[in-house]
């Protein structure tokens, strides 16, 4: 992965990060920066109205939907994303940091060798642990944007670290992979080197009479087995050419036999039919005749038509 993959992941894990770590509860931006009193507030974080900063300890707060759901919210679980529960928040960027450090360091160890793999878990794991004590040992509201700055600068500083290793990581592979393709390029060149100087040594005579000599076997070589195949060639032809051939008159004159046989056979039982019909029902001869013609013109032209 070059210095581009590595710029994407990273500039999509601080996305992630920053919509995790970001306070849920703050709807406007403006109304937070404008708010100086939050940091008094026992609740109030998000302060969606500067004028809550003021009444943070009233009942009628508009950041408590509930007042006891904030004092009686124990679990992650019990608080479906509340305004006013900060534990759930805390929780949901938990996930997601971990989430995001798991895949940078599975991504990580793909491409570096075990030894810098097991130092790369290593820094991840103790900036978990980090991030776990400032998020969960601390959960102080009042340092809670504080907190969310301190980790983020963790996570980047861990990232960072890991980048760095990955990348000196790399260049070790490439300079590795560079060394040994110069110490096979000067090999090629050394045994081109004595080519050339085993060749200069030899009579140019020498040379030029086996150059001679393996031409003309090459050219006889090549004008035979040129024949060979022609020949080949022709006899495999005019064979498959003479077999299509009688192949065809032999299946034609059993087409022609059989059809003849099949017409004679249904005209002489078809006349026999006629005659016991003539006897039986007195029917005119020119009926029985043309019944007869038409029969046998019908015959004809099937087998015609199956033969041609």
């Amino acid at each position: 992965m070059d210095l581009h993959g590595w710029v994407f992941i990273f500039a999509v894990s601080g996305c992630i990060l920053v919509l995790g770590l970001r306070n849920n509860d703050c709807e406007d931006c403006i109304h937070y920066s404008d708010c100086h009193r939050c940091n008094r507030c026992d609740d109030s974080d998000d302060c969606d109205d500067c004028d809550d900063c003021s009444d943070c300890n009233k009942r009628d707060n508009n950041d408590c939907d509930d007042w006891r759901d904030y004092y009686h919210c124990n679990h992650c679980d019990e608080c479906n994303d509340s305004d006013d529960c900060d534990i759930s928040d805390d929780c949901d960027v938990m996930m997601i940091v971990m989430i995001v450090l798991i895949v940078l360091m599975v991504k990580i160890m793909l491409i570096v060798p075990f030894a810098i793999n097991l130092m790369v878990v290593t820094n991840v794991m103790i900036g978990m642990i980090v991030m776990i004590v400032l998020r969960v040992m601390i959960p102080m509201i009042v340092m809670r944007v504080r907190m969310d700055m301190i980790v983020m600068i963790v996570i980047i500083v861990r990232i960072l670290i890991n980048v760095i290793i990955a990348k000196i990581a790399i260049i070790v592979m490439i300079a590795m992979i560079a060394l040994v393709a110069m110490i096979v390029i000067i090999l090629l060149i050394v045994i081109i080197v004595m080519i050339v100087t085993i060749v200069r040594t030899v009579k140019i005579v020498t040379i030029v009479n086996i150059v001679k000599v393996v031409m003309t076997v090459m050219i006889v070589t090549i004008v035979n087995i040129v024949k060979v195949v022609v020949i080949v060639t022709i006899v495999i032809t005019v064979t498959i050419v003479m077999a299509v051939i009688i192949v065809t008159i032999v299946i034609a004159v059993m087409i022609v036999t059989i059809g003849i046989t099949v017409t004679i056979v249904t005209t002489v039982n078809i006349v026999t039919v006629v005659k016991i019909v003539k006897i039986v029902t007195n029917v005119k001869i020119d009926s029985i005749v043309i019944s007869v013609m038409i029969v046998v013109i019908v015959q004809i032209v099937m087998v015609l038509m199956s033969v041609m």
